[in-house]
């Protein structure tokens, strides 16, 4: 083959910069080797799709082919190239075959063929080619192919060819718009041959293969492109116009250059290529990529799985096989979803489902751009694409018809169901036992440690082990003690094992033998291979004996490749069996089956034989798994029903007697419990019971369940909206819930009433991500009646609280580690959740327990978050336009998870309550603005960017970071502390106490004012360590306002005449001053506060106790008033004359007055007009000022004050 290059390289990798959701083919050029000249119809430049050509090695018989890779897991070549000998014979191992790409070799790790040895093959490759651009979209599926412009590329072994083709077409000319285009290649690729092109549309050699041109050894498996545009010039540069039409497989001359050669026909291929290719993304292997795929991907969505093996990193969508399931792997299963589906297909998958909220958008695309970091345009774009997608992921969406495998026919309604979504098998609904013991008819003794639950799976593991006299452990659920009914459908989702030997059985029994109902026994028997049929029979008795009605059921499928539905509608007169939702059995019910009870079981030898060591070594295990268990009744009417019971204080659920239509049973039935005469009634019952709706109401206090809830469960199934109800519509009573709670559907619990509600037992929220498209599971809170959980919540999906809820929870919320990804707890409409504390995911007693820390794990919407014990987090919040309360009624410090990831905006504000101690250690962002209130104390640690206010209406607020850029206020009553940033104007009505009980470092302002009932509280704890005030504006003082000065309670400070502490400074000036002052007394000391121009300083001067009349001068009158004072002796005030402070007038009074005659108390005002404005020098000491306190003598005013 021929050498060529044609297409234009600058449209497509324009196209490929703009968006990766089209179905553009853009490869980005390479180093691949130098080509010679050549020309296509004029154009010069390779087409971009050869990129993705390279050499394929075969190392069982050193010979070498091309291959293309469709992405960059999976390379596409021909059979012949990966056997291992001669035509179609064996296939190499998969570690014998690599792909050479640009140097680095690449080994397979998986060879797939079809069957009937076509010439065609698929190497998945053990490591991931970085860089490969998809590929698969393009291959062909008409059969169309004769007549179009072919180009074909391949690395040959042969340095040059007659330029001629088989046709007779000259190298370089074109004869119409759909005739052959041919170039060729003078030159030589070191190493590697050269890529050959030559087309000629000739007519098809065979439905399943195609004839055209010429091609030599090594290209073998080079792929065959048509042209499926409308006119070659204009569109040859478009990849969208080519298909994948061949494989170059073999030729008349399969040693030299000549003949014509043979390619393998893609279209007759497509379906098994797209099975196999999108194999990877069939998550719950049934052979469908689909909708229950996508639930599952969600599930382990930004998940790290490097600690699971490779199949269950696979089974949880880790498509790259990189450890994680991330955005890589969400790109490769939304391409594989649209290979199977068609282009488009999952963007109008993903339509289907309410899309999140503006805000929650806006919330995770802030916490893209959040991060301390720069980002190029491009990049940006990309992380607000990436957060759009993962939100889409994680569908945390509103309400949502709860849909479910539907029962045949109509009129069916829930009674029961198991999701198997906790983490240990529910003890309210099975055993883990037979009723009879641990063995039966067959070689395993049952063990409850055989029988598991993890990731919404049931599994039943049987290994060879000696245990309990029997060859084998294995493992049963059974229902003997827990579920019986009458009549209905049921369903269970099974994945059967491999091993022979292996007898796994869902079957039916009462309370003897017989009768039995067998839905499903799949026999592996010894001494055959099939593993596509299972038994389904029925046994009762006769007059003349025991019979039974038993078919083989052949499906045609590995039953144990992939999880498939096992259904039995059982009527008085008929059993019908159901595999995967088709009937495949109907039979008479031949004996009055009642009241049966389930057992699905894992049994090992018995009927299937035993097992030699061959087929089951010895410590060897395998496994039966099930999804789910369901059980259907299809009444004549579903009626609504009350409790009617007014006798005792007991009564039992299932007395029909006890309600007006009889006990409430279904899903989507209403049951109502209103005053009777009883004053309280207990409500009892064994095992689950399902219901829509429970209202309760009135007089009566109506507690459900035993007190624990350890024997029984409440199950609220669909209502017609997909939500259930648990209502107090009002009345004076208190009511228990004692049951467990299993959410099927959505629950809303809403309390109305004037008394607590109290639900005492456990919640399980089932979100039934496997096999079903329902976001089962959401808890709803409403009204403003106290709800008090102490129960733990296995919920998978979000906790709400709207229209003023007021919930209390003493319990645990998401106790297990399901939770689905996007899950949060929504607070909103006035709603408030008191949590004991909100301690990280995983931290042992944690109230939100494995509730994600991440982003967006907590939003608030006008609502309140209250924190009643010690505790520390790191976990989000997100602050909507109505607003959010964080209230700490003990210790609680709020850190930052290492982003600014607390984020308020759209004008909410941020209120800080409680009569704990808070420390907020998260930025703050966006225009919101910060309240403080209630009697406790917070601290903000981070540099804030909020643009809002900040208010402190009560309480303290200390700043240690900064607050946002708005203005600041002090409310009376309230106070300021801190040694951080006030970067709005501040005013003060209450108190300003700058610095910290550890630090005496300023706290910097902008312009303070003290404003009337305003107090600047200073503490001293030496002349070198004191609060201080650096305003970077103005300080404005209003006479009203008060200085406090007090002594640390630890300094060991001794008071010394001439000490001075500057304890304001403002660059902006001073003005005013105090009209009230507080200052610590001082022995033989007085204070002078001097208030100069730009600051503010306390001194310490000797104390000049003489001056009785305080008109500033010791003289004469002084003397008169001692005169008139003398001999007082006890209760003598300065004003007296006693200047010693002893309560005397006496000669003591005298000689202070005599030593201190002619002393002038206050100095005379300096005049302030002739002072020069601070230049430069003056600005630069006062910033050092700011910095730490220096002793200075300021000039200003100076206001004596006597100790």
């Amino acid at each position: 083959m021929l050498n060529w290059r044609s297409l234009l390289l600058v449209a497509l990798s324009t196209v490929a910069l703009l968006s990766g959701e089209r179905t553009v083919m853009a490869v980005y050029w390479n180093a691949d080797p130098a080509f010679g000249s050549a020309s296509v119809g004029g154009l010069t430049n390779r087409p971009l799709w050869f990129e993705n050509v390279h050499v394929i090695n075969n190392g069982t018989n050193n010979t070498r082919g091309t291959a293309m890779l469709l992405d960059s897991q999976w390379a596409l070549t021909v059979r012949h190239v990966v056997q291992n000998g001669g035509n179609y014979g064996a296939i190499a191992p998969a570690g014998q075959i690599s792909v050479n790409v640009l140097g680095t070799i690449y080994t397979g790790s998986q060879v797939f063929t079809p069957d009937g040895g076509s010439e065609m093959a698929l190497v998945r490759l053990s490591a991931n080619v970085p860089g490969v651009q998809p590929a698969a979209h393009l291959l062909n599926s008409t059969f169309d192919e004769p007549g179009r412009i072919l180009n074909i590329g391949g690395y040959g072994q042969w340095g040059t060819i007659n330029t001629t083709n088989a046709g007779g077409t000259v190298a370089g000319t074109s004869s119409s718009a759909v005739s052959f285009h041919h170039a060729y290649n003078t030159g030589t690729i070191a190493g590697n041959g050269q890529i050959q092109i030559v087309a000629n549309g000739e007519p098809l050699l065979s439905t399943n293969r195609l004839v055209e041109g010429l091609a030599g050894p090594g290209d073998s498996g080079g792929p065959m492109f048509g042209f499926y545009g409308t006119n070659f010039g204009t569109q040859a540069s478009d990849p969208n116009q080519w298909r994948i039409v061949g494989l170059t497989a073999t030729s008349s001359n399969p040693t030299a250059w000549g003949g014509a050669s043979h390619y393998t026909r893609v279209a007759a291929y497509r379906n098994w290529l797209v099975s196999t290719i999108t194999s990877r993304s069939d998550l719950n292997n049934d052979r469908f990529v689909n909708g229950a795929d996508w639930e599952r991907f969600k599930l382990y969505n930004l998940t790290d799985l490097s600690g699971l093996t490779l199949a269950e990193r696979a089974a949880r969508g880790d498509l790259t096989g990189d450890g994680f399931n991330n955005f890589a792997d969400f790109r490769m299963f939304q391409r594989d979803f649209n290979l199977v589906h068609g282009e488009g297909a999952f963007a109008a998958f993903l339509a289907s489902v309410p899309e999140p909220s503006g805000a929650a958008l806006l919330a995770v695309a802030l916490a893209c751009f959040g991060r301390r970091r720069r980002f190029s345009r491009l990049k940006a774009l990309r992380c607000t694409l990436l957060t759009t997608l993962l939100i889409a992921m994680a569908t945390c969406v509103a309400k949502m018809d709860a849909t479910q495998a539907d029962p045949p026919g109509a009129g069916w309604h829930l009674i029961h169901a198991d999701e198997f979504s906790t983490a240990t098998v529910d003890p309210v609904k099975w055993d883990t036992d037979y009723a009879w013991g641990r063995t039966h008819n067959h070689d395993a003794y049952m063990l409850d440690s055989n029988v598991t639950q993890s990731g919404g799976v049931l599994s039943l593991t049987a290994t060879r082990e000696a245990t309990g006299g029997k060859g084998f452990s294995s493992g049963v659920i059974s229902s003997h003690n827990d579920f019986r009914y009458t009549y209905g459908y049921a369903e269970m989702r099974i994945k059967m094992p491999s091993k022979r030997g292996s007898w796994p059985a869902f079957w039916m029994l009462d309370a003897g033998w017989p009768p039995e109902i067998d839905i499903m026994e799949y026999v592996l028997f010894t001494n055959e291979t099939i593993n596509d049929q299972y038994y389904a029979n029925s046994h009762w008795s006769t007059s003349s004996g025991n019979a039974s009605n038993g078919q083989w059921i052949d499906r045609n499928v590995d039953l144990g490749a992939a999880f498939h539905t096992y259904g039995l509608e059982w009527t008085s007169t008929q059993l019908k069996y159901y595999f995967d939702g088709v009937l495949v059995k109907t039979a008479s019910n031949q004996a009055s089956f009642q009241n049966m009870y389930t057992i699905l079981n894992y049994a090992v030898d018995g009927w299937p034989g035993a097992p030699s060591l061959a087929q089951w070594a010895a410590g060897s295990s395998d496994v039966t798994q099930a999804d789910w268990f369901r059980v259907w009744q299809k009444p004549a009417s579903v009626p609504n029903t009350a409790w009617t019971l007014a006798t005792g204080t007991t009564g039992a659920w299932d007395a029909d007697a006890n309600w007006s239509n009889g006990r409430a049973r279904y899903e989507r039935q209403r049951a109502s419990f209103g005053t009777t005469a009883a004053r309280r009634m207990l409500v009892t019952w064994s095992g689950s019971r399902t219901v829509g709706e429970i209202h309760l109401d009135g007089a009566t206090a109506y507690v459900l369940g035993e007190a624990g809830g350890a024997v029984e469960s409440l199950m609220f199934a669909d209502a017609p909206d997909g939500w259930s109800l648990l209502a107090v519509d009002g009345g004076s009573a208190g009511h228990f819930i004692n049951s467990r709670l299993d959410v099927w559907s959505n629950l809303e619990i809403r309390h109305n009433g004037a008394a607590p509600l109290r639900l005492q037992g456990d919640l399980i929220g089932q979100a039934r991500p496997n096999g079903d498209s329902s976001t089962g599971g959401i808890v709803l809170f409403t009204g403003a009646g106290q709800t008090v959980f102490a129960g733990n919540a296995s919920s998978q999906r979000d906790t709400r609280l709207e229209n003023g809820a007021n919930v209390q929870v003493t319990g645990r919320l998401y106790q297990e580690n399901t939770v689905q990804r996007g899950t949060a707890v929504r607070i909103s409409g006035g709603s408030r959740l008191e949590l004991r504390n909100l301690n990280d995911n995983g931290v042992a007693g944690a109230a939100l327990g494995f509730l994600p820390n991440g982003s967006s794990s907590i939003f608030i919407n006008d609502g309140t978050l209250a924190i009643t014990e010690n505790s520390q987090s790191t976990r989000s919040l997100t602050i909507l336009a109505g607003g959010a309360t964080v209230e700490a009624n003990a210790t609680f410090e709020w850190n930052d998870s290492g982003a600014a990831d607390l984020v308020s905006f759209e004008g909410g504000r941020l209120t800080l309550s409680g009569s704990g101690n808070g420390v907020l250690n998260k930025q703050l962002n966006g225009t919101g603005g910060l309240t403080k209130r209630g009697n406790g104390r917070w601290e903000l640690r981070k540099g804030n960017l909020y643009q809002g206010t900040t208010l402190v209406d009560a309480g303290a607020l200390e700043v240690t970071g900064a607050t946002g850029a708005g203005s600041v206020s002090v409310a009376a009553g309230a106070t300021l502390s801190g040694t951080g940033q006030i970067a709005g104007p501040l005013a003060i009505s209450g108190t300003l106490a700058p610095g910290t009980a550890a630090d005496f470092a300023p706290l910097h302002a902008g312009d303070v004012a003290i404003e009337t009932g305003g107090e600047l509280r200073i503490e001293i704890e030496t002349t070198t360590a004191f609060d201080t005030l650096a305003a970077m504006g103005t300080l404005t003082i209003v006479p009203d306002a008060k200085l406090h000065v007090a002594f640390a309670a630890s300094s060991t400070y001794v008071p010394t005449a001439g000490d001075e502490f500057i304890i304001a400074t403002a660059i902006g000036g001073v003005a005013g001053g105090f009209d009230q002052l507080e200052l610590p007394s001082v022995d033989g000391l007085a204070w002078n506060l001097v208030t100069a121009e730009n600051s503010l300083t306390l001194e310490l001067v000797a104390a000049i106790s003489a001056d009785f009349n305080l008109d500033g001068v010791v003289d004469g009158a002084d003397f008169l008033v001692w005169q008139r004072g003398a001999n007082i002796a006890s209760g003598a005030e300065p004003s007296d004359g006693d200047a010693n402070g002893d309560g005397r007038v006496n000669g003591e009074d005298l000689q202070i007055w005599r030593e201190q005659f002619g002393a002038v108390a206050n100095l005379a005002a300096s005049p302030t007009a002739g002072v020069p404005e601070p230049g430069g020098m003056v600005l630069l000491g006062l910033a050092i000022v700011v910095a730490a306190p220096v002793r200075a003598r300021l000039r200003g005013n100076r206001y004596n004050v006597r100790s």
